[in-house]
């Protein structure tokens, strides 16, 4: 709220000049009562570093002419102002800002600024007592301006403590970040019996010739997710990344703010019959290749998007092979400039990588063998691939 107020300054003054004029207007206050608005706009206002005085100044003519209005309208309808809306639904309200006026007089004008009830009703039965105009006038203006700047520097007070109690608070912060931080790398945990495990560079390995996904978010109500390509890039020194991009109206470019993610890179998977076994007493299954990559994320800048469109085209392209690549150059500069305006990019910062490749490497020889024969013979892709995997060394 601090930016924001900051970004837009200029609307500062008109909007506490409504808010105070708001405030004191007999009928309006009645119904939206401001003042704990602009307690709090006093303090944005000293966070943000806006000046004081504009405010002051705005909130303090608002609240005198709220009050003239008010004093008009007694002056004007006498004691018909009992039977308007919404003060007919207070009949009480009004005889007290009466006998409030008769016993203070030109007091009452101030003093009646300051207390939420008499605030309605003070300047009304000023009207309608005829109380001399520029004496009310006097004590209308200069109680505004008390008022407006009482209220502004306390909420400027309370912003500046708040902002102190913040900023003492700075390192405790940081370690609950990280503490979140570890918590998130906890639950995010993919199940990995030993037998399955694979180290990190066969694992980075799979997601990179795999190259496609599920990118995953928690909003803070429910996980978001998204299947999408990417691809991998290993820096000398430096953490691999993942790079990819999303149609600007995806959700979970609202949660790339340095945020972890989680992409799940899936591969082959097979059903395995208990028959096949060459042991007796087996259940069914399913074998299957998987790896995790966790990390935070953040936006492409725009030169980074082109890159990343292109190199990601290309790396699929190839397996088209002896098909000529398409490139981006093939498209004229309009529609490839308005087919970018649509998308955008993410970089993820790949801090841990899980991998899990369930070949049944903790059966026997026997049933390894009988189980890749068994799917070797099937017609799906998938079973044909996870029985060369277990083939391998």
């Amino acid at each position: 709220m601090v930016e924001t107020l900051r970004a837009h300054e200029a609307w500062a003054a008109p909007v506490v000049f409504l808010l105070a004029f708001g405030e004191s207007l007999a009928f309006i206050s009645l119904l939206i009562p401001a003042w704990g608005a602009l307690v709090a706009i006093g303090a944005l206002t000293g966070v943000s570093g806006i000046s004081f005085y504009p405010v002051w100044i705005a909130g303090s003519l608002g609240a005198a002419l709220g009050d003239w209005v008010s004093y008009w309208f007694g002056f004007r309808y006498k004691e018909h102002v009992a039977q308007m809306w919404p003060l007919s639904r207070y009949p009480r309200l009004l005889p007290r800002g009466e006998a409030f006026v008769r016993r203070w007089g030109v007091p009452s004008i101030f003093i009646g600024r300051f207390f939420g009830p008499l605030r309605a009703t003070v300047p009304l039965a000023a009207g309608i007592f005829e109380m001399p105009y520029w004496t009310f006038q006097l004590a209308n203006v200069l109680s505004a301006l008390v008022w407006a700047g009482v209220l502004l520097l306390f909420g400027d007070i309370i912003g500046r403590i708040i902002e102190l109690v913040w900023s003492s608070m700075g390192l405790w912060w940081v370690d609950f970040i990280t503490w979140l931080k570890a918590l998130w790398a906890e639950i995010s945990v993919m199940y990995t019996p030993a037998h399955f495990r694979q180290e990190r560079a066969v694992s980075l390995s799979f997601a990179a010739a795999r190259g496609f996904g599920l990118l995953c978010a928690f909003d803070g109500t429910r996980p978001v997710a998204s299947a999408l390509p990417f691809c991998l890039e290993n820096s000398e020194g430096a953490a691999p990344q993942a790079l990819f991009h999303l149609a600007r109206g995806n959700p979970l470019l609202a949660l790339a703010d340095g945020r972890p993610f989680l992409l799940a890179v899936s591969g082959d998977d097979a059903y395995v019959s208990a028959d096949w076994y060459a042991s007796r007493d087996q259940v069914p299954t399913f074998l299957y290749q998987s790896v995790h990559l966790t990390g935070p994320v953040r936006r492409m800048s725009e030169s980074e998007l082109a890159q990343q469109v292109d190199i990601l085209s290309a790396r699929f392209e190839k397996r088209l092979a002896p098909k000529p690549p398409w490139t981006s150059g093939k498209m004229t500069p309009s529609r490839l400039a308005a087919m970018k305006e649509q998308i955008a990019g993410l970089v993820m910062t790949i801090e841990d990588v899980e991998g899990s490749f369930k070949l049944n490497q903790h059966k026997s020889a026997a049933d390894r063998v009988a189980v890749a024969q068994a799917l070797s013979g099937r017609e799906e892709p998938g079973s044909k691939a996870i029985a060369q995997a277990m083939q391998k060394p």
